[in-house]
């Protein structure tokens, strides 16, 4: 660790899309993202998608890990899911489906990620009634006719897959925020818990009090960084919707609208940002961070 750059204070994986990650002390970075990060998700088949937090709370209060270890050899082990009354079930049982279909309460299918051509997987359903801007603004929990998150940046395609093809990303295969970032939400909105755990990050970075800014990574945006042997890309700021309004259980987090109103007004919507692979390679805990 470097007491002069930003480092790595905590790096977290999610096995399935939505549910609660884990912890690592080590990861490593393919072309696509990390290794075993939302490998698997629940697939709503009543909506014809794939499912999320920001439409099914419930999948915050799962947990869910490999049942062997990941590697390039075996790309997509089983998961173990554990629902709140403490049943488990894994991705290989007969009744999984089913199982997936009580934590959403309606319809629903367990999946692994398919190839990104697979259209009809990742489709992402238009509303009943064609009007994308009510839609947008649900998803971001603003009034209607408030100003909406820019998304500018991220890949067109998402307007037409849930997720990012090949993945269950929901826009690049990485996302990052610094505890400094954290710190000034606890300042802007004094009332709420801007836990880490309602930003589902997968790097969380601490920077060195001579780093200015109350949010600094939105500065790297369009450069490069290093960590350990792996390079990353900082693609956009990473808009916010109401996910991190919801509770979190498995965290004794509760509902907070107050926080979601803060980062509307106060960052311009955008916690962390989004990053791609540039070159992979792996990276630990204490690592620098060096920004290019």
């Amino acid at each position: 660790m470097s007491a002069e750059l930003p480092y790595v204070s905590a790096i977290w994986r999610y096995p399935v899309k939505s549910m609660a990650g884990e912890s690592l002390e080590l990861a490593r970075l393919d072309a696509d993202g990390m290794r075993g990060d939302r490998i698997w998700a629940v697939r709503d088949e009543e909506l014809d998608a794939i499912a999320d937090a920001r439409r099914n709370a419930r999948l915050l209060g799962l947990t869910a890990r490999y049942t062997r270890p990941i590697s390039a050899a075996d790309p997509v082990p089983p998961v173990e899911i554990t629902l709140p009354d403490g049943r488990t079930f894994r991705s290989t049982d007969a009744d999984a489906h089913e199982l997936a279909a009580e934590i959403l309460g309606r319809p629903a299918t367990l999946h692994a990620r398919r190839p990104a051509g697979d259209q009809a997987y990742y489709r992402r359903p238009a509303p009943e009634d064609g009007d994308w801007q009510t839609w947008l603004e649900q998803l971001f929990g603003v009034e209607t006719g408030a100003e909406l998150p820019d998304l500018g940046a991220l890949p067109p395609v998402l307007w037409e897959s849930q997720t990012l093809p090949g993945t269950h990303f929901d826009a690049f295969p990485l996302m990052a925020v610094t505890d400094r970032t954290l710190e000034s939400l606890r300042k802007l909105s004094p009332g709420s818990d801007a836990d880490v755990r309602r930003f589902r990050p997968n790097l969380v970075i601490s920077v060195p009090e001579e780093v200015e800014g109350d949010f600094p990574e939105l500065a790297w945006v369009g450069r490069e960084v290093q960590i350990g042997t792996a390079v990353l890309r900082i693609e956009s700021a990473c808009p916010r919707c109401v996910m991190i309004s919801h509770p979190v259980p498995l965290a004794d987090l509760p509902a907070d609208r107050a926080l979601l109103r803060t980062v509307h007004a106060k960052t311009g919507h955008n916690v962390g940002v989004y990053a791609s692979v540039v070159r992979p390679g792996v990276l630990g805990l204490d690592d620098a961070v060096a920004v290019r």
